[in-house]
């Protein structure tokens, strides 16, 4: 996380976070935008953008609308500047969403971007294989100064990006059966929830097949419906299964 962190604050350029459903780059990605808005200035910008969660996020035209209205209340004299009211009546969100930040980073403001789940825009977007279309250059000579960004997908989903040259994808492991009890152990503090041996032996024996944070917390959800001298109790062995109870 601090490598991540400390690409927002001082980086430019994009780094994209590659992991199975579950891995947590959802997770990560709130917590990494969390600790830069708590240390950041009124000089940084930071877009912040779930997509797939609300039509309004699901298409790259409705997602740069809204970032060049956050960017443009963020810096209202560079945004009145930069574009007048009627260049930007004419241009697509897109184009003038990359207008604006190209504009602000050239005034040693700070911009952050960091948008999860790119495989959520709509099947039929352009923007889901056409990043330059919607986002600033991301890898190479062309990176824009003062721009970081950080990126997630699933794998299978970022064919365009590794044709990319210089492109920079990390991805994200599994969970270890360590790393499984240890975020359990924090659940049963959070929820002041104990669990019997086998109880707690039913929940990470399943977790083993898909070792990812979310089968993880939908069965520890499913375990505060349990008693504590109940011992015929079955754990789905995958997230879908879980989902269908």
């Amino acid at each position: 996380v601090r490598h991540l962190v400390q690409h927002c604050k001082t980086g430019k350029g994009c780094i994209v976070l590659r992991g199975s459903s579950g891995t947590g780059k959802t997770t990560l990605l709130a917590q990494i935008a969390q600790r830069i808005s708590m240390s950041s200035d009124m000089s940084t910008a930071i877009l912040v953008r779930f997509l797939g969660t609300t039509p309004a996020s699901s298409t790259s035209e409705a997602v740069t609308a809204s970032m060049f209205m956050q960017l443009s209340m963020a810096f209202p004299d560079i945004a009145s500047n930069a574009l007048s009211k009627e260049d930007a009546a004419g241009m697509r969100p897109p184009a003038r969403f990359l207008e604006l930040v190209r504009a602000i980073s050239s005034r040693d403001k700070r911009i952050v971007m960091i948008i999860d789940s790119l495989d959520q825009l709509d099947s039929s977007d352009p923007g889901r294989d056409a990043y330059e279309s919607w986002l600033p250059t991301l890898f190479g000579a062309g990176v824009l100064p003062n721009v970081a960004i950080l990126l997630s997908a699933l794998p299978g989903h970022l064919d365009t990006i590794e044709a990319m040259p210089l492109h920079r994808i990390e991805d994200l492991p599994q969970f270890s059966l360590e790393e499984g009890e240890e975020m359990l152990d924090h659940l049963c503090q959070r929820y002041a929830r104990g669990l019997e041996q086998k109880q707690r032996n039913e929940i990470l024996e399943k977790f083993c097949h898909e070792r990812s944070t979310l089968f993880l917390n939908i069965a520890f959800l499913q375990s505060l419906r349990w008693r504590s001298w109940d011992t015929n109790i079955k754990i789905p062995i995958t997230v879908n299964k879980q989902i269908r109870l």
